[in-house]
């Protein structure tokens, strides 16, 4: 009754007479059985980390072999949002989860795929993603999608993020890139309560747009807002031998 908690919530606070018992700081639509979970704290019993692989795979061994995967990102053709938190634009975008396999075949899309789970797997919290990657290019984004994907192969996006490497080490200051040189970040954290069901899959999509949920850059150093100049991207993703390409899963107990 998600009005109700809303009325409630404004009786306590403009109605003092209204006898209301003490809310939690956060409800979830905690997505395993459809019931709402209430929690005064943002916290898992536990962490699992995969790492990206050569192969397209999500696996637990970082590997030890240098790696790399290239792909061309041209801003006139970016890949278009389908679902997510903040893609309600238009009339023909829609929040929520829906099926990415188009999307994923797209050769501006680098899919990596866990194995099919043997027992249901629940994720609450904060999703930490960390990529290697380097650019051609001084400036360009890298996107991180969060896929459940179900037996039958339908693949429906369960959480998202973005890094605009010009702002690598913060929004107050513009550090642009080196060509070619790589680059370990942290992408701001995904925030996760979902579980994933035994005999589907984890998968992770690395990309550098998402839109229109966010803005494209343009992969130049001018205003990425205002600019209409651009630049085609070669971008790479390094695995393996250290790199820090992986995703760290928030698991509920």
């Amino acid at each position: 009754d998600y009005a109700g908690e809303v009325v409630g919530w404004f009786d306590r606070w403009m109605k003092p007479e209204t006898e209301t018992g003490p809310m939690p700081a956060a409800y979830t639509a905690y997505m395993a059985d459809g019931d709402w979970l209430e929690t005064d704290t943002i916290s898992t019993s536990g962490t699992t980390t995969l790492y990206l692989s050569q192969d397209g795979a999500l696996t637990s061994d970082p590997g030890k072999e240098k790696e790399t995967i290239s792909y061309v990102y041209d801003p006139e053709n970016p890949v278009i949002s389908n679902g997510g938190e903040i893609a309600g634009v238009g009339d023909d975008q829609h929040d929520g989860a829906y099926d990415q396999s188009e999307i994923e075949a797209r050769d501006d899309v680098i899919v990596f795929t866990g194995p099919e789970l043997t027992e249901a797997m629940d994720l609450f919290g904060y999703a930490n993603v960390g990529l290697s990657v380097s650019s051609d290019r001084p400036d360009t984004d890298f996107t991180v999608k969060i896929v459940d994907v179900f037996p039958d192969g339908r693949a429906f996006n369960i959480g998202d993020t973005i890094l605009r490497m010009r702002y690598r080490d913060g929004i107050e200051s513009e550090v642009f890139m080196e060509p070619g040189e790589v680059y370990d970040v942290a992408l701001p954290p995904i925030l996760l309560s979902r579980r994933i069901e035994a005999g589907h899959k984890i998968r992770v999509e690395v990309s550098s747009s998402n839109f229109p949920t966010y803005a494209r850059i343009l992969n130049t150093t001018a205003n990425p807002y205002t600019s209409t100049e651009f630049e085609i991207a070669g971008n790479t993703i390094h695995i393996g031998d250290g790199s820090a390409s992986f995703i760290r899963l928030p698991i509920l107990d």
